[in-house]
């Protein structure tokens, strides 16, 4: 894989925002009920983009999800205009599931079997994405507020999923780099049989390179409403599937 910072597009927030929003037009006046995102980092990204685009017809709730203390408190000071939008502080699946993955993961492991592919550190992924899950942004330095003083709800997609199992479902998957093809498939396996929509974030990257394949490869469960290779990113729906 190649570093991400060689990545003319590279950024930590969502860009391209006007092709996001024409995609968004499709939706067409259907009702999203709830917004569920991965990844908030300080908000002013896909979250206030997407946040803005429902501001005269919101949800009922918008959660958005960061393990990063920090950016996490700068995304409630930033979003605060927002009223239907949650900030949770915490990691979207269990924190030891993720650390395993990332452990484990023949794509980090072994990333230099794909060449054309992004990835934040090709020296150590596995102490970076692990570092970054912990909630040490870019694995850079401790935060040790979020250590001593306040620990993250893990789990988040899965309970969030349970609480909102019949209602109309947006899911945003932009979160640490090292788990997303783990946040994908704990929202198709938690989902099921359900409908929902997704937006990926970061499908030339390590984070949804996997996860974009499967939705082009199965367009019996997928329809691609609109995606931009540029920039990155791809929305979908995922159609209502009841087995026989």
């Amino acid at each position: 894989m190649k570093n991400y910072s060689e990545y003319a597009q590279s950024s930590i927030r969502m860009i391209d925002s006007d092709g996001l929003l024409k995609s968004l037009k499709c939706l067409g006046g259907r009702k999203i009920d709830v917004i569920i995102e991965s990844g908030t980092f300080e908000g002013t990204g896909s979250t206030r983009t997407v946040g803005n685009f429902f501001k005269k017809s919101p949800p009922n709730v918008f959660y958005t999800i960061e393990i990063n203390h920090n950016s996490h408190r700068k995304a409630k000071r930033n979003l605060k205009d927002l009223p239907f939008v949650r900030c949770l502080f915490g990691c979207s699946v269990r924190m030891q599931e993720a650390l395993d993955f990332i452990r484990n993961d023949e794509a980090i492991l072994h990333h230099d079997r794909y060449p054309d592919i992004f990835i934040d550190d090709t020296k150590d992924p596995v102490s970076f994405y692990s570092r970054e899950v912990e909630g040490y942004l870019g694995g850079k330095a401790a935060n040790l507020f979020s250590i001593f003083k306040s620990r993250p709800k893990e789990g988040l997609l899965k309970e969030l999923i349970e609480m909102h199992r019949r209602d109309t479902i947006l899911f945003i998957l932009d979160s640490a780099g090292g788990m997303g093809w783990l946040e994908f498939m704990t929202v198709r396996k938690e989902m099921k049989d359900r409908g929902y929509y997704l937006l990926l974030d970061d499908i030339h990257h390590l984070k949804h390179f996997r996860s974009a394949k499967f939705i082009r490869e199965h367009p019996q469960e997928f329809d691609i409403i609109g995606q931009s290779l540029d920039h990155g990113w791809l929305f979908c729906r995922r159609k209502d599937i009841h087995p026989k």
